[in-house]
């Protein structure tokens, strides 16, 4: 009798747990899909074919903005405190011919365009100092081993613009090293960014060469990669790179195979992690 307690207990714990056990299989074959999909990691551009270049010039990405280190001085002789009119104020954008004072009812003109960065009276003189926007220098920060370029040596932009080196810090901060170029050609503004291509002088033959925008790091200051693909865009492996030189568009690298394809788009996800800071 005690025998046939038990087991009426165990069944009666049992069976509900088979139960729904049960209804939880039926209710998992209602809903398991009718089709197998294969899910695989595809390309985040259109993929590139590794090419062969016959020649291949090299080019170095500067980017950076216009300053002025040329300052002027407007000179103000015979001064007379009683008949002198000052005109122009510290921190004012000033036009060449523009007037800056009346001194003795006779005006003071800018000689530049530029901004007036002090102004001084004494006794029987006086000046305005202006910060010259008339001869503007680019000024950029470059890399530490920055160094393919010659100092005082032009180099043709394009056909109206060259630029010639002038100045090269020694210094290096976290930003770089402090480059000045002189500009020839061209319309600029004080103040203004932009970014111009430098070719060296350097030209590489039957070189291998992607897309500057396939190669990526996954730390900063780490290794190079390409993410290698099929044709169709189906990812294949990530291989690890040496680069060369760079035209801005193109890149030489080593450690692949002509006719291999790579993803154009998957840099730009990785730079985006990094903080783009490589």
């Amino acid at each position: 009798m005690k025998r046939a307690a038990v087991i009426l207990c165990a069944f009666t714990i049992i069976m509900p747990v088979v139960f729904i056990s049960y209804i939880s299989y039926i209710e998992m074959q209602e809903y398991k899909p009718k089709y197998n999909y294969t899910v695989t990691s595809s390309s985040y551009g259109s993929p590139v074919e590794i090419l062969r270049h016959t020649t291949l010039e090299e080019k170095i990405l500067v980017s950076g903005h216009f300053i002025s280190t040329e300052y002027i001085f407007a000179d103000i002789n015979n001064l007379s405190y009683s008949n002198f009119k000052r005109i122009a104020d510290i921190n004012q954008e000033i036009a060449r011919g523009e007037i800056l004072a009346y001194n003795r009812n006779i005006p003071v003109y800018s000689p530049v365009n530029g901004l007036v960065l002090d102004i001084q009276i004494f006794d029987k003189t006086g000046y305005f100092k202006i910060l010259s926007w008339e001869h503007l220098i680019f000024e950029a920060f470059v890399s530490s081993s920055f160094s393919k370029l010659e100092i005082n040596k032009p180099y043709q932009i394009s056909e109206s613009i060259t630029l010639t080196l002038v100045y090269l810090s020694n210094a290096v901060t976290s930003e770089g090293r402090k480059a000045q170029f002189k500009v020839e050609g061209g319309q600029f503004l004080y103040g203004q960014e932009t970014v111009f291509e430098i070719p060296t002088g350097v030209i590489y033959s039957d070189v291998l060469a992607v897309p500057s925008n396939a190669v990526y790091q996954k730390e900063v200051n780490g290794p190079f990669f390409i993410r290698r693909v099929e044709k169709n865009g189906n990812v294949l492996e990530e291989v690890q790179v040496k680069l060369g030189i760079s035209d801005g568009s193109f890149i030489t690298i080593t450690g692949v195979k002509e006719g291999w394809y790579c993803d154009p788009g998957y840099s730009s996800l990785m730079n985006v992690e990094l903080g783009d800071k490589q």
